[in-house]
């Protein structure tokens, strides 16, 4: 695939995550949405698309180079926030504790919960990063 294509991709990729945790945000609107932990995935996924289409339009090989491997620091502390998130709320779900914060009231299984779906975004979209950043570096 292209460089350029990798950068659609990774543009069009983050955009389904900002959409996506802002929709999930917005659904569980409460008086303090800052409280919420789908807040803070939505922070790291608008950032990240905001820094993918500049490392996209951008026309310095550097800049874009150091911009890529950015996104990709942001994009992993994304995966693994996510994914511990995840993590957690599926051991409370299957050991039958208390709800954590992520819980959804009536969902059968974690799986179905937003943080899966987050995590899932996250960790195609820091592998599709990582692709793009050893494109780059090798097109240089």
């Amino acid at each position: 695939m292209k460089i350029r294509n990798l950068g659609w991709l990774q543009i069009i990729l983050l955009l389904i995550g900002v959409v996506f945790s802002g929709w999930t945000l917005y659904g569980e609107s409460s008086g303090k949405f800052w409280l919420q932990l789908c807040f803070y995935g939505f922070l790291m996924f608008l950032i990240s698309w905001l820094i993918a289409i500049y490392v996209l339009w951008i026309r310095n090989k550097r800049w874009q180079l150091i911009w890529q491997k950015r996104l990709i620091e942001i994009l992993s502390v994304g995966a693994v926030f996510s994914v511990v998130n995840f993590g957690l709320s599926a051991c409370n779900f299957y050991n039958r504790r208390f709800c954590a914060p992520t819980c959804r009231v009536g969902l059968n299984s974690p799986f179905a919960s937003p943080c899966f779906y987050g995590a899932v975004i996250f960790l195609i979209s820091l592998w599709v990063a990582i692709k793009l950043y050893k494109r780059l570096k090798k097109a240089q």
